[in-house]
């Protein structure tokens, strides 16, 4: 586990050092099995404690919260959340494997709560 770790770590870290990453969206942590929880936690903080730096935003959505951005419904299907990121990309093809298309869903997600945010305080019913 530990090389498996630091092997994502170091690759997101290159990813982190070549691109200028101002913001970082994940999907909130929910599973059934407890060690399943404790290894996909270990995961998402490798994952986090490599790309988060000072000056990037990071937000966690949950998953209705996704679906509800993406769909219109926070119980839709998860073959209507991945045939919605395909319209809304203007893809040929719903992205493969699934967990790339529920990436796109959380970024598409994670865009339109900055919009909103945006819209808010423009109209003087939020800070900046």
């Amino acid at each position: 586990m530990p090389d498996r770790l630091r092997s994502l770590f170091e690759g997101l870290a290159s990813l982190r050092d070549r691109y200028a990453i101002t913001d970082v969206a994940m999907e909130s942590l929910f599973v059934g099995s407890r060690l399943r929880a404790l290894s996909i936690g270990e995961a998402r903080g490798a994952a986090i404690v490599a790309v988060v730096g000072t000056d990037t935003v990071f937000r966690e959505y949950g998953p209705s919260q996704v679906k509800e951005s993406i769909t219109g419904y926070g119980k839709a299907a998860k073959r209507q959340v991945q045939e919605m990121v395909r319209l809304v990309l203007g893809l040929q093809e719903i992205p493969k494997p699934d967990d790339a298309a529920d990436a796109l869903a959380v970024a598409l997600c994670h865009m339109r709560q900055l919009q909103l945010s945006d819209l808010l305080v423009a109209a003087g019913m939020a800070r900046p």
